[in-house]
C-alpha cells in the first residue's frame, strides 16, 4: 500500500504501483461511458514496462517524453501491454488486446491491437441525405486487426511511418423500427453482409508533447492516408485522408489545449466506415460525411497541485464535399469536468467530464486526455 502514496506530497498516487510492479499484470476495471452503446463495464489486464534506465528512487524521473523537454517536464514513458474485455448496455460486447512499445529510447514507436467485437450501433444518415431519426439499428460482428509504426527523423520530433489494419466483419441490419407494423418480420428487417476491409496507411507525425498521457505544453500533429484496396484482399476500394492537430500551452496553473480534425474518404466507402463528428456530447456515428470538420478548445485549471478543473467548447461539420460543408449545420457541444493527478511520474490525469450536446446531455470518464 505503500506504493499508492507519492513520497513527495503523501497522495494517493498510482506512479510506483504500476512502474514498480514487476511480478505480473494488474486488473483494472472498465467503465464504458460512450452513450452509443449505452454504457457498459469490463475488466483488463495491464503492464507496465518501465525504461531500462529507470530508478524508482533517483530524483529523475526516467525517460523524456520528448528531446525537447525540460528537466522539470520529465516524466517517464513506459512501454503497456493490455488484454480486455467487457460488455455494454445494448448487449455489444469486445475482447481483445494491444501492445504499445518505444525502442531505441523512442526512436521508433509501434502500437498494435487486435481482438473480437460484436457493436450494435445506430446509422442516422448521411450529410445532406434524409436524415432517419430514430436510426436503423445494425451490427457489425468480427476480428479486428491494426498495427502503425513510426521512425524518429534523426534528433527530431518528426516521425514516419505506416501501418497495416484488416477487419472482417459480418454486418447485419434491423430495419424494424422504420419498416410499417405491416412489414415487420425478418424476411423484411434484416439485411445481412459479409465485409472485409484490408488497407495500408503511410503517416507523417510531428509531436513535442512534454508526455503523451496527459499533455500540458507542445503540438501533436499528424497528416495520414489510408488505401483499401481489392489488390490487398479488401472488399471496397476507397482512400481515407486525415489531418489532425493538438497543441498546448502552460499558463501558470492554466493549460490551455486546441483540437482540429479533418476527415476525408473517397471511392466506395461502407457506411459504418464513413467519417463521423467525434465530440464529447455527440454519440459515435450520429452525424456522418464523405467529409469532416472538427474543433475544440479546452482550459484545465489546476486549483490544487492534484485537482484541476476542466471546461470545452467543440463544434463539427459533416458533408458530402468540401464545397458543400459552409452549408452544412454546426454540431456544438460544451461541458466542464474534474481531473486528478493520478500518476504524478507518468504525467497522467483522470476525471469525469459532462458534455451537452446537440440533442442530449452525457458524462465521460476521461483517462488522460480526451483526445
Amino acid at each position: 500500500m505503500d506504493q499508492l502514496r507519492d513520497k513527495q506530497d503523501g497522495w494517493l498516487d498510482g506512479s510506483d504501483y504500476v512502474l514498480n510492479n514487476s511480478s505480473g499484470f494488474l486488473p483494472i476495471p472498465i467503465i464504458i461511458t460512450e452513450p452509443a452503446v449505452e454504457g457498459g463495464l469490463g475488466l483488463a489486464a495491464a503492464f507496465f514496462h518501465p525504461p531500462d534506465d529507470y530508478d524508482a528512487d533517483a530524483e529523475g524521473l526516467g525517460l523524456k517524453a520528448n528531446q525537447n523537454a525540460s528537466d522539470e517536464d520529465e516524466f517517464v514513458l513506459p512501454d503497456v501491454s493490455v488484454v480486455a474485455a467487457g460488455v455494454t448496455g445494448n448487449d455489444s460486447w469486445f475482447v481483445g488486446g494491444g501492445h504499445i512499445a518505444h525502442w531505441k529510447d523512442d526512436r521508433i514507436r509501434f502500437e498494435g491491437v487486435v481482438g473480437y467485437a460484436s457493436i450494435n450501433l445506430k446509422f442516422y444518415g448521411v450529410a445532406e441525405g434524409p436524415e432517419i431519426d430514430r436510426g436503423i439499428k445494425f451490427n457489425a460482428d468480427g476480428f479486428f486487426i491494426d498495427a502503425p509504426i513510426a521512425f524518429r527523423w534523426r534528433d527530431s520530433n518528426m516521425f514516419f511511418g505506416g501501418g497495416y489494419s484488416f477487419t472482417s466483419l459480418q454486418t447485419s441490419t434491423d430495419l424494424s423500427n422504420i419498416l410499417p407494423p405491416g412489414l415487420q418480420g425478418p424476411q423484411f428487417s434484416r439485411l445481412e453482409m459479409d465485409t472485409t476491409l484490408s488497407a495500408l496507411q503511410a503517416f507523417v507525425q510531428y509531436d513535442s508533447r512534454d508526455n503523451t498521457f496527459t499533455p500540458n505544453t507542445g503540438f501533436d500533429g499528424e497528416l495520414s492516408v489510408a488505401r483499401n484496396d481489392e489488390a490487398i484482399g479488401s472488399d471496397w476500394d476507397f482512400t481515407r485522408i486525415g489531418a489532425q492537430g493538438r497543441t498546448y500551452w502552460s499558463f501558470g496553473d492554466m493549460v490551455l489545449g486546441l483540437r482540429g480534425d479533418f476527415d476525408q474518404v473517397n471511392g466506395e466507402v461502407p457506411f459504418f466506415a464513413l467519417p463521423d463528428i467525434t465530440l464529447r456530447g455527440i454519440p459515435a456515428l450520429r452525424y456522418q460525411g464523405e467529409n469532416t470538420l472538427v474543433g475544440e478548445i479546452e482550459l484545465r485549471w489546476a486549483f490544487h497541485p492534484r485537482i484541476s478543473a476542466v471546461g470545452f467548447l467543440g463544434a463539427g461539420k459533416a458533408a458530402r464535399s468540401l464545397q458543400d460543408m459552409n452549408d452544412q449545420p454546426s454540431r456544438v457541444t460544451q461541458g466542464a469536468g474534474i481531473r486528478y493527478f493520478a500518476a504524478r511520474k507518468l504525467g497522467l490525469h483522470a476525471g469525469i467530464d459532462v458534455a451537452k450536446g446537440p440533442e442530449d446531455t452525457y458524462w465521460y470518464l476521461t483517462i488522460g486526455t480526451a483526445w
